[in-house]
């Protein structure tokens, strides 16, 4: 078990605030802080991930961005963005989801919560293989 536990220690994952792609479960997801948290649904589209000690929001995922960003595309085009920026995805999620019956009632105000904690934050590269971007 020595060995187990040198090898594990070792390779220790590190933290990044980073968004990250999944690209086999087509989400994003960003987390905000390394800390203990639990997953609470907002809505059909987003998660958001609380601290919790203090129900902070820590982070949040986002389904369907293959959806999202072909649905968009005319509009992302029309920006002339080649990768649109993280809040792109936060506000396009809170439009699909907007009468998702659903949605808990302060859908709102984490969506505000999240635009304000991610401000000026660049998506990470969604490379869709057939994607209409």
């Amino acid at each position: 078990m020595d060995a187990l536990e040198k090898y594990l220690e070792d390779r220790k994952p590190v933290f990044s605030s980073e968004p990250w792609y999944n690209q086999d479960g087509d989400c994003l997801m960003v987390k905000f802080k390394n800390t203990a948290d639990y997953a609470s649904r907002v809505d059909g589209i987003l998660t958001v991930f609380k601290d919790i000690e203090t129900d902070e929001v820590v982070g949040f995922l986002i389904k369907g961005i293959k959806h999202l960003v072909e649905s968009k595309a005319k509009f992302i085009k029309t920006c002339k963005w080649h990768e649109p920026p993280l809040n792109y995805y936060v506000l396009a999620c809170h439009f699909v989801s907007n009468r998702d019956k659903t949605a808990i009632q302060d859908r709102d105000e984490l969506y505000d919560d999240i635009l304000k904690k991610i401000a000026g934050s660049r998506a990470p590269q969604i490379d869709f293989e057939e994607s209409t971007c």
